[in-house]
């Protein structure tokens, strides 16, 4: 899902909707159904919590004219998968915080690269697949790192 939007994005700067919301919808499903067989309900919550975060998250960049809405969406779908491979607050936490520094980052890096200077807000204008793709990555590579008792 990740490297198919980011290859469509970084094509034609669309991220796909038939990409993105069925893995969201499948990720919702596979936490719901797992949580239902285990009888264990209440393992929802920081699931919930978890996406609550993560849609706050998206609706600040894009409210801020930073991310398109195709980003949010593939935002949200890593998210939801993400949360099913590492613990739901621990992976969104380090979700949004590589995505913000990788996006952060790559911005100041423009702005310092681009001959005039005066608006911080153009260097905003570019794929954020690339960042999320990223992120994500970053984010499994920790978990797996941690699981393996290397910190």
């Amino acid at each position: 899902m990740v490297i198919v939007s980011l290859i469509t994005d970084l094509r034609s700067r669309h991220i796909l909707n038939v990409v993105t919301l069925p893995a969201m919808a499948a990720g919702f499903l596979a936490m719901a159904a797992t949580a239902t067989i285990q009888g264990r309900l209440f393992l929802l919550i920081p699931f919930v919590l978890a996406f609550l975060c993560s849609a706050g998250f998206c609706l600040f960049m894009e409210k801020s004219s930073i991310w398109a809405a195709g980003d949010s969406k593939l935002f949200l779908a890593v998210a939801v998968w993400m949360n099913g491979i590492v613990p739901p607050l621990w992976g969104t936490s380090l979700l949004i915080g590589w995505t913000a520094s990788l996006h952060t980052g790559v911005c100041v890096i423009q702005f310092f690269a681009r001959r005039n200077r005066r608006n911080l807000s153009m260097s905003w204008h570019y794929p954020g697949s690339m960042t999320i793709a990223l992120a994500s990555g970053m984010t499994l590579l920790l978990h797996e790192w941690m699981a393996r008792g290397n910190w």
